[in-house]
């Protein structure tokens, strides 16, 4: 949550420079010690798949949009956090949003 509000940069993983969607969950993972891949398909398999009832804060929620995926954090109950596309910002949505709910691809736990 203290990158809420970050510029949305790609290829980028930090507070100085931005985030992409995979950078920003490289970042806060590494801030905690725990390293998770860097590219969004290598998060989308990372850790165990868990289910979306089961799913809790910091839990990766993978996303299919057209032929690409696409990663954020959960932050609670019905809500993520993300970094969503150039010109954007680091932000929070609801899972159950129009536009995000159908591209729900399943959610990842990596501790």
């Amino acid at each position: 949550m203290s990158q809420y509000g970050a510029k949305y940069k790609y290829g980028k993983a930090s507070p100085s420079d931005g985030f992409d969607c995979s950078g920003l969950i490289f970042w806060a993972y590494g801030k905690h010690g725990i390293t998770v891949p860097r590219h969004t398909a290598a998060q989308s398999k990372a850790g165990k798949w868990v289910a979306a009832r089961n799913a809790r804060q910091g839990d990766i929620v993978v996303f299919r949009i057209g032929r690409r995926l696409h990663t954020g954090l959960v932050a609670d109950k019905g809500r993520f956090l993300h970094a969503p596309s150039s010109g954007g910002y680091v932000r929070m949505e609801s899972l159950s949003g129009v536009y995000w709910k159908n591209k729900i691809v399943g959610y990842r736990r990596i501790v």
